[in-house]
Formats: structure tokens, sequence, C-alpha cells
């Protein structure tokens, strides 16, 4: 009898697909922008398949260092790809994002809030300074930065940024309660927009550098730790109100997730993970070549 539903697997699917079509937009029609409205659904249905993961995964070292590995890997894969000519689009890696996301929760799960709260701070700061080292420091290509970003688990400069590693650590605390996941997720999926609608963080870094100049480089930093780009950067990025500042539109990947019937079906996991390199790179050939 068929499972009512959707399984993990399944949902990977629907995601992997989805992410298809979003980079065949990016890469191949910038200018077919329904290509990049259907992408938005992909990266949340993927964010939920892995707090799910790892709810439900034996060993969890396993798990995170295989995150880890492929994100480092991925990194590794683009300098490689650079040295031959083929420079991918952005250095995206998703793999980053969802490794600092696993480290957090395995963090939280494992010591009382206080020494938690220590560890993260003292992780980010190592990261934030070895990062500001290469900033100042001349001659060192943009791929390394990328790669010590990655290896290092900056959650400030990973794709999306720090607030998705918010929102994925609170995914996982909804997990097991679709009402939850509903309320919650609707939420985030609003606040985000909110938050890249007005943009406050670079409207305050701005108006500091502007009125205190002497502040302005610390107020940009901070933007930067909170979004994940500066402040000029940010306010470029916003093109508009509903279709020029389209990520609101990963609100319609809630029905999918609330289809989860709480089996993990297939694995295939190792698919999933060579799957997303391996079309970014053949992608990037197409773009090349036509």
């Amino acid at each position: 009898m068929r499972e009512k539903g959707l399984n993990i697997f399944q949902i990977k699917w629907i995601a992997l697909i989805l992410m298809v079509i979003d980079h065949m937009g990016s890469f191949l029609f910038p200018e077919i922008h329904v290509f990049r409205w259907i992408g938005r659904l992909s990266a949340p249905l993927f964010l939920f398949c892995l707090v799910q993961g790892i709810g439900h995964t034996g060993d969890k070292k396993k798990y995170l260092l295989r995150l880890y590995g492929f994100a480092v890997g991925t990194e590794l894969l683009w300098i490689l790809c650079d040295v031959c000519g083929l420079t991918v689009y952005g250095h995206t890696n998703i793999f980053g994002t969802f490794f600092v996301i696993a480290a957090v929760i395995f963090v939280i799960k494992r010591f009382r809030w206080y020494i938690s709260v220590g560890i993260l701070l003292l992780w980010q700061a190592v990261s934030i300074v070895l990062v500001l080292i290469m900033d100042v420091m001349n001659g060192i290509p943009e791929t390394v930065q990328y790669l010590v970003v990655t290896a290092t688990g900056n959650a400030s400069l990973c794709d999306y940024g720090p607030l998705w590693v918010v929102m994925g650590v609170l995914m996982y605390h909804w997990r097991d309660d679709k009402k939850q996941v509903t309320i919650g997720y609707t939420g985030c999926c609003i606040a985000l927009w909110i938050l890249s609608v007005t943009a406050p963080f670079a409207r305050v870094a701005l108006w500091a550098e502007y009125y205190v100049p002497a502040f302005g480089g610390a107020a940009n930093f901070c933007c930067v730790l909170l979004t994940g780009t500066n402040a000029i950067e940010t306010m470029m990025g916003r093109a508009g109100l509903y279709f020029g500042d389209y990520q609101w539109l990963m609100i319609f990947s809630l029905p999918i997730m609330l289809f989860y019937n709480g089996k993990r079906g297939k694995s295939w996991k190792y698919f999933f993970y060579v799957f997303y390199p391996a079309h970014l790179v053949l992608l990037t050939v197409l773009t090349q070549v036509l």
C-alpha cells in the first residue's frame, strides 16, 4: 500500500529539480525571472531535509564530518575550476551553510546554554579574525578567501548569511510539530522579507558612515556580520518590493514540508551531495560554451 504524503527522499528530489531550474535561470537564462522565482523553494526544502536528518541520524559526528568534507571539498573544486579557467558564479556553496547550521545545533544539544554560547562566540570570533587578516593582506586569491570562510565555518559570510543559520536552528526545534513548523516558518519568511525590503542594518551603516565617519567602518562591519553583505551591496540588491526582491517566494515551500510523512525513504545520500557541485560545473561549462 502506497504511503500517504512525502518522505525525505521524495522531498529531496523535488528540491533538487527546483534547484536545477533555479540555477539554469541564473546561469543560462538570467533574463527569464520565472526560473529564479520557482527556485526560491529549493533551499528551504533542502534545509528542511537537513534538520530532519540531524534529528534522526544515529551518528551525529559522522553526519557533521560528511557535511564539512563536502563543504571544503566543494571549495577546493572551485579552486581547481578557476585554475582551469572555469569560474563558478558566486562560488556558491550551500554545504558551508548547512555545516554551520548542523554544528550550531550539535553544540547547543551537547552543552549547557552558557557553555554553548561561549563556544559559538569563540568559534565565530576566530573565524572573523582570520577573515579580517586576509582582508588586509595583499595578493590572497579570492578563491582562497572563500576556502578559509568555509573551512572555518563563518556564519556571517556563508551562503544566505547568518539569518538563515538562525532559521535553520529554529526549524530543527520545530521539526516534530507541523503547527509549529507552519507558524514558525511563516514568521521567519515574513521577518526575512521585512528585513530584506527595509534593510535596517544597511541603512544604519550608511547613516553612520555619512554622519559619524569615525564609526562608519565599525557600523559597516556589523552590517556584514548580521546580513552577510556590506551596506552598499545590500542596498544595490534591493531592486523592488515584490518581484525585484523575490526571496519571499520561499513561503510556497511550506505546503511541501507539511506533506512530510515522517519517513526517510530511500537514501542515495551521496548522489545528492555529489550532484550539487557537479551540476554547477556543468552549467558553468555550458555558460562559457554557448
